[in-house]
């Protein structure tokens, strides 16, 4: 099962998780190093004396912080809600959609999934290798091979 996300134009699926988790894992790690540098601006960095005073850039500059602030401490929900979301799917080894369809069942109506270590499940979504090479936006990821049945007719 995949859903289907507008905003990367392709389904979330068993063959491209891995590069739609490494999406928003590097999109919450850039929010952060946002925030880190808006939080050095406001409080560690002094203020320039000797700029001109009547320029664009300095006339705005705290409110092009302030706007750096906003959309860094909204990007960091999104991103992390998703990486946090996307992690507790690939543990319990369910889709988003299976996970949505059974959010609101009881415990024991859910069916019940086979449990395995976290390094298993990872490695099944980001493929074999060494851990830091999950981390790679650039390397090549072979998917599961595809299975096909074939109706057979006498």
């Amino acid at each position: 099962m995949a859903i289907k996300l507008t905003w990367i134009n392709n389904c979330v699926g068993e063959d491209n998780q891995w590069i739609f988790l490494l999406l928003v894992f590097y999109a919450l790690l850039l929010s952060l190093y946002t925030l880190v540098l808006d939080t050095l601006h406001f409080y560690y960095f002094p203020t320039c004396m000797s700029c001109d005073s009547l320029s664009f850039l300095f006339r705005h500059q705290r409110y092009l912080m302030y706007l750096s602030c906003i959309l860094g401490v909204t990007l960091t929900s999104l991103a992390g809600s998703q990486v946090l979301q996307q992690t507790i799917n690939i543990l319990s080894n369910r889709s988003t959609v299976e996970s949505i369809i059974h959010a609101h069942k009881p415990m024991h109506e859910r069916p019940t999934v086979m449990t395995r270590s976290a390094y298993d499940s990872f490695r099944d979504v980001c493929g074999p290798g060494r851990v830091l090479w999950w981390f790679n936006p650039f390397r090549r990821h072979t998917g599961k091979p595809n299975v096909y049945y074939y109706q057979q007719t006498v």
